[in-house]
């Protein structure tokens, strides 16, 4: 470390002892101005050239872009050697590739180190779903600088594939929260709501909600997990708590809203509160005394 510090104390002295000396300093700026000339006119044509010469546009960017960083590389070196003597750029050249190398060997280890905690499942497993750095979705691949996920939900209300693959490098995991959507009881919890009318029978629709949402609860305890119904509430004594739906009533400027909250097998959360809003509503629609917020006008005619 002290021999890299006085290579570049001694570059830099160099380069203060050219500065202080005005000729040499006018020279070199003339210089630079000329190389920066030369440098935008070369790409510019260069460019137009290709346009010109090559039908395909996907073909041209690519050339555009490689020949842009050919002669971007070319013309730093330019600079490197008009400020400093030949032997000087060169080493400078030289420690800002270890120092880059280090940074991508540092990468690559910190991929390696997550790959093999990813092949010993300590965050997840093929086909999990999971949510990271705002990105959710079911793992598909896991490879030794990435892992693939088939992308849900994002533009979409519903958890729903949106066809597209994203692909994370693993060192993200050493950095980020994940979030495994079944990683330990393969339930996650939903909640469906409804606001009715300040005059209507909430007591009678917060009866209905229960009906509903227990009905289902117990055909998911008795049907998907018949023969783990033990596992299920020995994992769930971790959190204290319980698979049955809760109800929660709540007083707004607007109407009472009812809440129901209720378990569900993780693939099938917007599957399930479809289903439970097709119940609810045709068990409202047929309770006179119960009206959802907006779905009637009602006019009051006041008579003095």
């Amino acid at each position: 470390m002290d021999q890299v510090q006085e290579i570049y104390q001694d570059i830099f002295t160099d380069v203060q002892a050219d500065i202080s000396d005005s000729q040499v300093l006018v020279e070199k700026i003339i210089f630079s101005i000329a190389a920066i000339f030369v440098w935008y006119w070369l790409t510019r044509n260069l460019n137009r050239w290709y346009d010109r010469k090559i039908e395909s546009a996907k073909v041209v960017n690519v050339v555009v872009n490689t020949s842009n960083y050919i002669f971007g590389f070319l013309f730093m070196m330019l600079f490197l050697v008009i400020w400093m003597s030949l032997a000087d750029s060169v080493v400078l050249f030289l420690l800002l590739i270890g120092a880059v190398g280090l940074l991508s060997i540092k990468g690559l280890f910190s991929n390696f180190v997550v790959w093999t905690m990813l092949m010993r499942k300590k965050y997840f497993k093929t086909y999990d779903r999971i949510e990271i750095d705002g990105n959710k979705g079911i793992v598909t691949k896991v490879s030794f600088l990435y892992f693939q996920m088939m992308e849900l939900s994002n533009w979409f209300d519903a958890e729903a594939p949106t066809g597209r693959v994203i692909r994370i490098p693993n060192e993200l995991l050493l950095k980020k929260p994940v979030f495994n959507y079944n990683g330990l009881l393969k339930i996650n919890w939903k909640e469906v709501e409804y606001t009715i009318r300040p005059d209507s029978d909430w007591e009678k629709a917060t009866q209905i909600l229960t009906e509903i949402s227990e009905a289902y609860v117990h055909e998911l305890i008795n049907g998907r997990f018949v023969n783990k119904k033990e596992e299920l509430e020995h994992k769930m004594d971790l959190f204290d708590g319980k698979v049955d739906p809760v109800n929660i009533v709540d007083v707004t400027p607007i109407g009472i809203t009812l809440k129901v909250r209720f378990p569900v097998y993780y693939t099938e959360g917007t599957a399930t509160k479809t289903m439970l809003n097709k119940q609810v509503l045709r068990r409202f629609t047929d309770e006179p005394d119960i009206e959802l917020v907006g779905t009637k006008l009602h006019i009051k005619d006041e008579k003095e």
